[in-house]
């Protein structure tokens, strides 16, 4: 029993990561809803990320967030350096337009036979 059109549900993946089910400004592109596998590995690379913060401010005696840039930061100036912050460059966004119906053409295939 298929869906009806009206009730499709369609997943849009946008450049800074994530997933919606609603289209925003055309700089989302459909994805299926398969994101739950990604999205459970990034949950567990936040948990570890977090856990290695605590490591890191209970050695240090610093109440540091767990983001990279900031103990970057921190641990080069612990060096006796002055740390810029990147500027923030913007993700590109692609979208690419795939046939759901694809279907491979033919190809002719040349063979030689030897008269012997």
């Amino acid at each position: 029993m298929s869906t009806p059109p009206e009730q499709t549900q369609r997943w849009y993946l946008h450049s800074g990561g994530g997933a919606h089910n609603r289209p925003s400004d055309g700089s989302l592109s459909p994805v299926a809803p398969t994101m739950e596998p990604v999205d459970s590995f990034n949950s567990g690379v936040n948990d570890v990320n977090t856990r290695v913060a605590q490591v890191l401010n209970g050695a240090t005696g610093q109440d540091l967030p767990g983001d990279r840039e900031t103990w970057k930061g921190w641990w080069i100036n612990q060096l006796g350096y002055t740390y810029r912050t990147p500027d923030e460059t913007p993700k590109p966004t692609v979208v690419e337009n795939v046939p759901l119906a694809y279907q491979p053409q033919p190809t002719p295939v040349f063979t030689t036979e030897s008269v012997g």
